[in-house]
């Protein structure tokens, strides 16, 4: 045996391992560590070179070569962690470690949590004993216990919530900080021709040190892949270290570099959500700071995590898909533009109210009925989505059909009033008329206007709506508000029809109560600001200025209110007549 100073006189080998254990000074209770149930290694010198490994830690974690340093017969330690033998060797002092995952795997892959103590031996200090316990089973069941009281709080979070969009968002918020520093979820849209870009999220929570850097900046055009690009070509979960090899592929813009960068991001865990067997949405979890990365053995709870989200996320999709069709429906059956007619100028908008409000039922109608005569008309289909969206075509089409007949304002209305009680008697039969989240059309409100260019006469009938606005050339504004009678689709009918005078440059504002109402603001103090706005910016020149002026007036831009708005805004040119 060859002997080495800097292993107190004893060079260990692979070949020499039981003569050197023999010639310990600790050689004595060898028969003990044999039999022990504790892990127990021990080391020689201060460079901790291997010298003994017991039963127990050979089931664990297999042979190791000795004679060579723990980093080199143990490679897989992480950095760091051989500084509580390095303190003991130093000091000559017990050092004991509480249980933490020691970096290790066993022999099985999995990762092993010990609590272990490192005790010197010889005099002076030649080595070390270290002891451990494997309290792996232990951990693993608290922390199955706790990931199963996690998901049952987030489950009854869900459950509680309004919606879809909030049972989300329960979710997301129970899992930070708990599980992750920021949980975002995703929608995954059905893929048209040049739609490369990926949405923002559904719904996403940050951590206090995270919302205060602040949220990740948006992915543009041109950052593809998606951040669920291999997700959704895989259909399993990912997990992805944040390093300098990594960085560049899920950061290709400056901006999303340097907030992972500022953020000190660790890892990334995205998961698909899967309902039916159809991707429906990707769950990204974010660790940050001193929260390590995401690793295999977190799957499982992770897993279910995403399950609990599936159901919630189909029906937002399902919500969306409604919502998108109701767009479309509600671009399909309004006009881009007013009609062009000779004598008035016109300018209209239809603005969509809050994100998470579905399009609803609301309309502008300008017709020309010819011989200087010209049907004006706005209303409001009660409820949300397609059925209100179908309503409203249909309104409107008696609406205009009305007018081209020649029939007064009130008669328009009661036509309509008896078309729609004709289309609400029958059940509604769509996704969610039985108390789901889209409200079923009840009834709808309008105002219908006939001016005469040549009379310069404006004739009003109104069912349950709002008065028009008139301005005149001077800047004041008054209401022309006929008595309204009861809202259309009730088939009652029986309005009443007044008559005002107009003329040259008045200017007309026809709209829907969007406009003036919302939760915070009551109608009459709308309509008194509405007035307002109109006397200050009605006399500009260009109308389509104006109409955005009372938008911006009445913060009423899209995405902005509670609820959707039509709004039209008409002048009698001097010429006209």
């Amino acid at each position: 045996m060859r002997t080495s100073a800097a292993y107190g006189g004893l060079e260990p080998t692979d070949a020499g391992a039981e003569e050197v254990i023999a010639r310990l000074p600790v050689s004595g209770v060898r028969a003990a560590w044999d039999a022990s149930p504790a892990l127990i290694a021990v080391t020689i010198g201060a460079g901790h070179a291997l010298a003994y490994q017991n039963p127990a830690s050979r089931r664990v974690f297999g042979g190791r070569a000795f004679g060579i340093p723990m980093a080199e017969a143990f490679p897989e330690m992480p950095e760091g962690a051989s500084e509580p033998l390095d303190r003991a060797f130093a000091t000559g002092t017990t050092v004991e470690t509480p249980p933490h995952p020691v970096g290790v795997r066993d022999l099985r892959g999995g990762e092993v949590v010990l609590a272990y103590v490192v005790t010197p031996w010889g005099e002076p200090t030649a080595g070390l004993v270290i002891t451990a316990m494997d309290v792996t089973p232990q951990v693993r069941a608290e922390t199955k216990a706790t990931q199963s009281q996690l998901l049952a709080d987030i489950t009854s979070r869900m459950t509680a919530a309004p919606d879809a969009g909030g049972a989300l968002q329960a979710l997301t918020d129970g899992l930070v900080p708990v599980v992750a520093d920021m949980v975002a979820v995703y929608v995954v849209r059905d893929q048209r021709p040049g739609d490369d870009a990926p949405p923002p999220p559904e719904v996403i929570t940050l951590s206090e040190a995270l919302a205060a850097v602040g949220p990740p900046p948006s992915p543009s055009q041109q950052s593809n892949p998606s951040p669920w690009a291999a997700v959704l070509r895989s259909g399993t979960p990912v997990l992805v270290p944040v390093d300098a090899s990594t960085l560049p592929v899920l950061a290709r813009e400056p901006e999303s570099a340097r907030w992972l960068a500022a953020v000190e991001a660790q890892g990334l865990a995205l998961l698909p959500l899967v309902v039916a067997g159809t991707l429906t949405g990707v769950m990204l979890l974010l660790a940050a700071g001193d929260r390590v990365a995401f690793r295999d053995e977190d799957l499982p709870f992770l897993e279910d995590v995403a399950a609990r989200a599936g159901s919630a996320i189909a029906q937002v999709r399902t919500l969306r898909s409604q919502r998108e069709a109701a767009s479309e429906l509600q671009r399909a059956l309004l006009p881009g533009a007013p009609p062009v007619i000779p004598g008035l100028t016109s300018a209209a908008r239809y603005v969509a109210g809050a994100p998470d409000v579905e399009v609803g039922g609301d309309w502008w109608d300008v017709t020309d009925l010819g011989a200087g005569r010209v049907g004006l008309g706005i209303g409001d289909v009660s409820g949300r989505g397609v059925p209100a969206a179908a309503v409203m075509g249909q309104a409107r089409a008696v609406m205009r059909a009305g007018g081209h007949a020649r029939l007064g304002p009130v008669e328009v209305l009661d036509l309509i009033d008896r078309q729609l009680a004709d289309v609400l008697a029958v059940p509604d039969r769509s996704p969610g008329a039985s108390g789901g989240p889209i409200a079923p059309v009840r009834f709808a409100t309008a105002c219908y206007a006939v001016l005469d260019l040549s009379l310069r006469q404006l004739r009003v009938g109104n069912a349950g709506h709002l008065p028009i606005f008139l301005r005149s050339a001077t800047g004041r504004v008054r209401r022309v508000h006929a008595p309204p009678g009861a809202p259309l689709g009730l088939g009652i009918g029986g309005g009443l029809e007044v008559a005002e005078g107009v003329a040259d440059d008045d200017t007309l504002v026809l709209f829907t109560d969007g406009l003036v109402e919302s939760r915070v603001l009551d109608i009459d103090d709308g309509l008194a600001m509405l007035s307002d706005a109109f006397a200050s910016c009605g006399g500009h020149d260009d109308l389509e200025v104006v109409a955005d002026a009372l938008l911006d007036a009445m913060e009423r831009r899209q995405g902005h209110g509670d609820d959707d708005v039509a709004l039209l805004v008409v002048r009698v040119d001097p010429t006209a007549g």
